[in-house]
């Protein structure tokens, strides 16, 4: 899995602008098979997403993607909520 965010402030005229938050999640995907990353193949939408947002290269995932959406989602292990096989 790989994970991309990026926050955009929403069009507001009477409150201060709250930001807005894009998590993309890919399955079947490696980390060197985006552009930004040294691929070769070019992701120019997604490199773009990366160069203004946060990337997060550093989270622990799983052989299937539900565990993986899960931990990411609840903020615990896969072992903690019984989710630690696809």
């Amino acid at each position: 899995c790989v994970l991309i965010t990026a926050a955009a402030p929403a069009l507001s005229a009477a409150s201060p602008p709250a930001k807005h938050l894009v998590l993309v999640v890919a399955d079947d995907l490696g980390y060197a098979d985006l552009g930004y990353a040294g691929s070769q193949i070019a992701t120019p939408n997604i490199d773009k997403l990366a160069s203004a947002g946060v990337k997060l290269a550093h989270f622990y995932v799983q052989r299937a993607c539900s565990p993986t959406r899960g931990a990411l989602l609840t903020g615990r292990y896969n072992i903690r909520y019984g989710f630690q096989s696809g």
